[in-house]
């Protein structure tokens, strides 16, 4: 089993694009009337709205030796008595029987009924085409469950892995001349004996008491009906089902000489599931996968190539990590987070050294991204109110942060705040600190009048409201001001 393609997942829910019902012999989609629809001895009959017949629909079910069933339709197009099967696929289980049947041929793979009424190109495009051979497979399936138990049973043998009377899986291994029980998982049998809902129950771990899958005879919550398991196996890695007939005669042995335990850790492992340490790997695998999924949203930078400017202006080259939020890969803090958020570059040298380096000192670094290069520089500002509330806050006293570099002129820079798109600062050669030219901010003329000092800008003709009109500004800066 291919542990990157494996996904945890939490609930299985069916969404429609279109509402489906069936009030007496019609057929709405979104409240649209489209067919008809009549019952006699379960074959159904679909005409259109001037009840001219179409098609007719006859359900047909097999259930077979290992306890799983099948249901499928076999459709005739009465214009030309030309037929073809399509199998149930279970769209709105739960719901009415013809509201299901319906589903299948609105929704499903075959859609035989559209918001214009019944498509006759569609429905003889499916009968006059290449057979399905539906009743054929049915027909064929208890063989072939047969024969698949076999060589299941047969790869379990080759296996060498015992079941002991308590549930212990192991295999026999010499070491030192010594025959020990290597012990890779377990096995647990449980029946409940409630009138109401009765049930025996297999869960299986694996060496580090991971649950790997669970069996019920009827209980459980099937992932895709929302029905109990009724003789299936449900994995936890991927949630697949598997139809495992119980052995009653011997459900209440010891588990060495219960069947359907056998069967139930034949049927994992020839199904490509390993035991030892493979539910490990796979939790680590999902959480890597989610972690990585959770990185790419967040606004931090996690080891991405690049390089930093330190204070002696040596170029560093290596990986480089800075969070302006909360660590995504990390457990949440417990009560209040007083942690300084972007204030703070690592950088993971090629002999593996991690340096840090602080805003307060004006470090530059730069990152590749899909998109190109991308510039952060430290800085203090002048007019953020809300920067210094928030040092506060996390008790620092620090009021710089490490703010993305929009555009660069001749060390004319404006930039941005990493959580905040409308945050922009103006930086200037002659000034240490960068200006806050938030368009919102009160004291935003006096501010930039000072912090500029240049007769040559009138404040009046500037724009502030987008980012091309900063970045205008910052030209006009310097073409008037920095000579």
């Amino acid at each position: 089993m291919n542990l990157k393609t494996i996904a945890i997942v939490l609930c299985s829910t069916v969404i429609w694009a279109q509402e489906i019902k069936t009030k007496g012999n019609r057929v709405l989609i979104d409240g649209k009337e489209v067919a008809h629809i009549s019952d006699k001895k379960r074959i159904y009959t679909f005409s259109d709205l001037a009840d001219v017949a179409k098609f007719t629909l006859q359900q047909k079910n097999a259930t077979f030796i290992d306890g799983s069933s099948a249901t499928w339709y076999l459709i005739t197009d009465l214009s030309t008595n030309k037929t073809n099967e399509a199998i149930d696929e279970a769209l709105a289980l739960g719901l009415s029987y013809e509201k299901n049947l319906v589903t299948n041929f609105v929704n499903g793979k075959y859609k035989l009924i559209t918001l214009n009424g019944i498509d006759e190109n569609a429905l003889k495009e499916f009968t006059v085409g290449a057979p399905t051979l539906i009743s054929e497979e049915i027909a064929n399936r208890n063989a072939k469950i047969e024969s698949n138990k076999k060589v299941i049973d047969d790869f379990f043998v080759a296996s060498n892995l015992v079941i002991d009377g308590a549930g212990a899986i192991y295999k026999n291994v010499t070491i030192d001349g010594k025959v020990i029980k290597d012990i890779v998982g377990r096995i647990t049998r449980l029946n409940y004996n409630d009138p109401n809902f009765p049930d025996v129950t297999y869960t299986i771990f694996d060496k580090n008491n991971i649950q790997l899958a669970e069996w019920h005879k009827s209980g459980g919550v099937h992932p895709k009906t929302g029905y109990r398991l009724s003789q299936e196996m449900l994995t936890n890695i991927d949630k697949r089902i598997f139809n495992i007939k119980q052995d009653g005669a011997t459900a209440n042995n010891g588990l060495d000489k219960d069947v359907t335990a056998r069967q139930i850790i034949a049927t994992l492992l020839f199904n490509g599931y390993k035991f030892g340490d493979q539910m490990k790997e796979a939790k680590n695998s999902a959480r890597k996968e989610l972690q990585d999924e959770a990185k790419a949203k967040s606004n931090n930078i996690y080891d991405i190539d690049g390089y930093l400017f330190n204070e002696k202006n040596e170029k560093l080259i290596g990986k480089i990590t800075a969070l302006f939020q909360a660590d995504v890969t990390a457990a949440p803090a417990m009560g209040t987070d007083l942690t300084s958020y972007g204030k703070t570059v690592n950088i993971t040298l090629g002999n593996g050294k991690i340096e840090n380096f602080k805003s307060t000192k004006n470090t530059r670094f730069c990152v590749q991204t899909p998109s190109g290069e991308q510039c952060y520089l430290g800085l203090k500002t002048i007019g953020n109110s809300a920067a210094i509330g928030e040092s506060l806050n996390t008790l620092s006293f620090d009021f710089s942060q490490f703010y993305k570099i929009v555009f660069e002129k001749n060390q004319t820079i404006l930039l941005v705040d990493p959580l905040n798109a409308e945050n922009f600062i103006l930086k200037i050669a002659k000034q240490e600190k960068g200006l806050f030219v938030n368009k919102s901010d009160s004291k935003l003329k006096k501010n930039f009048t000072e912090y500029v000092n240049c007769a040559e800008i009138v404040f009046e003709n500037l724009d502030f409201k987008s980012k091309e009109g900063l970045i205008k500004i910052v030209e006009e800066y310097q073409n008037k001001c920095s000579k």
